[in-house]
């Protein structure tokens, strides 16, 4: 499935625009996972993603996000769209470890979900909160009969023990710095790697 990592494309002066965006919000949805509408700011990016994707994809959606604990795997997909990209644009990092943005090789074709894995009572706004482990999902494509590599785990996943992401393979690590753009098919899960600090980015999904 589609996957593409970009360097050095958003210009720090849309960055800076972006982040006094989001700053200047009185309040955001949620205190653990501070989200907010993008109200706008997609019209600033789409220019720059389409020179990737191609002019016939338009806005579906969007949020900017910030948190300080890595957020669970999960999808964005929505079945109403059809074919749709999510594009990740980091916007700041504070902090001593640097998060990664982890994409694994399986997908899930329904609407967007988040596994909570062994984290018990968790709910989510937007996303339907599924309280088990990717590889107990009969609906998750693309499982292998193992674990997730050891070196991996302990690299990027070890905030949640290696057993919980059992059946999973990365596809890839992509490092949140920002001026760099993420690009993937909505439909493969994704999650945050562990990290030190407070991560700000902007997330939009795009549609054909």
């Amino acid at each position: 499935m589609y996957k593409q990592y970009v360097e050095n494309i958003v210009p720090q002066e849309l960055i800076d625009q972006l982040i006094a965006d989001y700053d200047g919000r009185g309040d955001y949805d949620t205190d653990d996972m501070q989200k907010a509408s993008p109200d706008g700011a997609q019209d600033l990016i789409t220019p720059i993603v389409q020179k990737f994707i191609g002019e016939e994809w338009k806005y579906g959606s969007g949020n900017y996000y910030q948190h300080e604990r890595p957020y669970l795997p999960h999808t964005d997909f929505r079945e109403d769209w059809g074919e749709s990209v999510n594009v990740v644009i980091p916007l700041r990092f504070v902090g001593e470890q640097q998060p990664n943005l982890v994409v694994f090789d399986q997908w899930y074709p329904k609407q967007h979900v988040t596994w909570t894995l062994d984290v018990p009572g968790l709910t989510f706004e937007h996303n339907t909160a599924k309280p088990i482990r990717p590889c107990d999902d009969p609906d998750v494509q693309g499982l292998i009969d193992g674990p997730l590599a050891e070196e991996l785990h302990e690299q990027y996943l070890n905030y949640r023990p290696r057993d919980q992401w059992h059946g999973l393979t990365v596809g890839e690590v992509y490092p949140f710095v920002p001026g760099n753009m993420i690009l993937f098919n909505n439909k493969l899960i994704h999650t945050t790697s562990q990290f030190q600090g407070k991560k700000l980015g902007i997330a939009i999904r795009y549609i054909r």
